[in-house]
């Protein structure tokens, strides 16, 4: 990373949330990217969408401004206030519930791909975004060439388990979706190549299958990780055992160095409101 860094304010106590997150490869990754990614976020209103867990916003809070976290499911918002505390709030996911030019900076992370009408979820972004204000967006990708996202599906792993509406997109057709709600994409960048987004997979289908025994999550985001400090001291024994293996993972991972010219399995973008005459 540049400046900034992953660090945790109380390294003696960690929340079971960061516990997760030390030993997650993919999401350590995407947090790595997204805080390079984005621009200086001082002394600006800014909204992450999609607080999940609240991880991402954890970290995201350490680079300045002021911060909003939201998501569409009440769980998640839950969960989130109990790592992050403070302004935490639940939309439904056709209508924010922010004023029209409310922020500066808005973050969409691994939120559009569950959303039924994701082209009038854009269009609300554009709303509450201040005119001068840029917009970032982090999804799957989704591309023939991604045999991974084949093989997920032949193992028995659904959209429906990651509580998606679709596999996700490309930075084609987002661009394109863009444009029609009056952004214009600056720059983007991949992340998660082939061997962290396989071990990924491998994680995910021995959490759903062995783990939870099938069982799909209520959530609207589905049910690959614990959704929940009860669910995490549940699987504890499988999660130390886990981490013992991690070092092996996270090398077997960083092969993805020499992949550095393939699409990634996930991208992060940049988009500003079009200026007019620009369309």
């Amino acid at each position: 990373m540049n400046s900034r860094t992953l660090e945790i304010s109380n390294p003696l106590f960690k929340p079971w949330q960061l516990q997760v997150f030390e030993s997650s490869l993919k999401k350590k990754e995407k947090v790595h990217t997204i805080l390079d990614f984005i621009e200086n976020t001082e002394h600006k209103r800014c909204l992450e969408i999609g607080c999940e867990k609240g991880i991402t916003g954890y970290f995201l809070r350490k680079t300045g401004g002021f911060w909003v976290s939201t998501d569409i499911d009440r769980k998640n918002v839950f969960v989130t206030k109990e790592l992050i505390k403070e302004n935490i709030v639940y939309f439904k996911e056709d209508a924010f519930p922010f004023s029209t030019g409310s922020f500066d900076l808005i973050i969409a992370i691994d939120t559009m791909e569950h959303i039924e009408d994701d082209e009038a979820f854009l269009r609300d972004l554009h709303r509450i975004l201040k005119k001068d204000g840029t917009l970032y967006i982090s999804v799957p990708s989704s591309y023939r060439s991604l045999i991974l996202n084949k093989i997920a599906q032949k193992a028995g792993i659904t959209l429906e388990h990651y509580g998606h509406k679709r596999e996700g997109y490309s930075v084609e057709n987002l661009e394109d979706m863009l444009a029609r709600s009056k952004f214009q994409m600056t720059k983007f960048s991949f992340f998660s190549r082939f061997f962290t987004e396989g071990i990924e997979l491998l994680i995910n289908f021995g959490y759903m299958f062995f783990l939870n025994k099938g069982e799909k999550s209520k959530g609207i985001k589905g049910g690959i990780s614990p959704s929940s400090e009860e669910d995490f001291k549940r699987h504890s024994s499988s999660f130390a055992l886990y981490q013992k293996i991690y070092p092996i993972l996270r090398a077997v991972s960083r092969i993805d160095i020499f992949l550095s010219f393939t699409r990634g399995y996930a991208f992060v973008l940049e988009a500003k409101k079009q200026l007019r005459g620009n369309g």
